[in-house]
């Protein structure tokens, strides 16, 4: 309320005095006519500190620029002492003090989630981010490849990685916390040596498996149908009555030149095929067959020797998958698997014609779906979702394959 005597508002609830001038207050009646306008005097708001007042032990109220205090319970009236002031003026430096411990509290929690939100946007971060999902799709297909080296290398890059988001966001501060960046700048480097790891593991891995074991050409059971390569070590993957196949490892270009000749010289002239220095594919009189391919970047060479298909008179089958084929002009071959689900057979006494001619023959059935066709290999499917593949192996025999697999 208003002080009638000095006109200061008084803000104490309750209170019977001013706090200024001492005098009486009395509640203000309303004096507002009607149509009139209610006109306030509003004094500015002064800071205050309390006391308590040694009368009546109630507070009492101080304004800055005064040297009295005034009970507003009471009335009582006490000069300001030394003590109260020096008191007072802690009071007011410890809560400037406190306000600007906030102020600069509130500001700090305002540039860090300002940084919270900017640093996802900078080029480091998205770098970063980037690089961790290669670093660890490059762990599992080192841990697929038996790459333990590269491995080991991924598994550094993503420590790394995840060590400067973490500087990033704030969660590692300190004096380090300013070189986020070189950590990606170390797991960036560590590509190229992540890429020799692997490298280096697929060449040792290879040549660990081709060169673990001394090969005496006299202990192939079809070695009398080959000339000798002249080898002393490599890999056996096959040695039986019917096949050989290795893995020759050194072997040397002019060494792998020399011995196609030296199978020519032996009589494998028949569908002889070289389409290039590094293969070559033919048949003896006898129907051996010779496949032959050297690796330059390796230096070794990979040999495989079949022995003749056996065939005999034979009738097609008029029963589950090989009946929905038409029968082969040829009724000389040899049926090597007949299921429910595949059948397979060989077919000899069969030219280039004949067999272009049974493939025309066989897509006329319906085979013509997802089809390939060339001169010495044909693939389809039919309707039903039943494979067939039809291959002209050389030295007049035709290869033949169906599958069901739908069921």
């Amino acid at each position: 309320m208003i002080c009638p005597n000095c006109g200061t508002e008084n803000k104490t609830p309750g209170a019977k005095y001013c706090d200024i001038c001492g005098a009486q207050l009395k509640k203000a009646r309303s004096t507002k006519a009607r149509g009139s306008k209610k006109i306030e005097t509003m004094k500015p708001a002064v800071e205050t500190y309390e006391l308590k007042c040694k009368s009546c032990g109630g507070t009492l109220n101080y304004e800055e620029g005064s040297d009295v205090l005034v009970c507003p319970y009471c009335g009582a009236r006490e000069i300001l002492a030394e003590s109260d002031a020096v008191k007072i003026e802690k009071i007011r430096s410890d809560a400037y003090k406190e306000v600007e411990l906030g102020r600069q509290k509130l500001m700090a929690a305002q540039m860090e989630k300002a940084a919270k939100k900017s640093y996802r946007k900078t080029k480091s971060y998205v770098f970063s981010i980037i690089l961790l999902v290669l670093s660890a799709f490059g762990l599992l297909l080192a841990a697929a490849g038996d790459a333990p080296a590269a491995a080991v290398i991924a598994l550094i890059q993503i420590g790394l990685l995840i060590v400067s988001i973490l500087m990033m966001r704030g969660v590692i501060k300190g004096k380090l916390a300013g070189l986020a960046s070189l950590p990606v700048i170390l797991a960036a480097a560590l590509i190229f040596v992540y890429l020799l790891m692997v490298v280096y593991s697929t060449e040792s891995s290879q040549t660990a498996y081709r060169s673990n074991e001394e090969i005496t050409w006299d202990d192939m059971l079809l070695g009398e149908a080959l000339p000798d390569p002249g080898i002393t070590t490599g890999h056996v993957y096959s040695n039986s009555s019917e096949r050989i196949s290795m893995d020759i490892d050194p072997y040397d270009k002019k060494e792998f030149t020399s011995y196609v000749k030296a199978c020519r010289e032996a009589g494998y002239t028949v569908d002889a095929l070289q389409p290039n220095d590094g293969s070559f594919t033919a048949y003896n009189e006898e129907g051996y067959r010779v496949d032959l391919y050297y690796f330059d970047s390796s230096g070794y060479m990979s040999l495989s020797l079949d022995a003749p298909v056996e065939m005999s008179e034979l009738i097609w089958p008029a029963h589950g998958l090989p009946k929905l084929l038409p029968a082969p002009s040829s009724t000389f071959g040899k049926i090597e698997s007949d299921s429910a689900s595949y059948f397979i057979a060989y077919i000899g006494n069969t030219s280039k014609t004949d067999y272009s001619n049974y493939v025309t023959a066989v897509q006329n059935a319906g085979f013509d779906v997802d089809y390939y066709r060339n001169d010495t290999s044909f693939g389809a499917k039919n309707a039903d979702g039943i494979r067939v593949s039809i291959d002209y192996e050389g030295f007049q025999t035709m290869h033949i394959r169906i599958s069901d697999y739908t069921k």
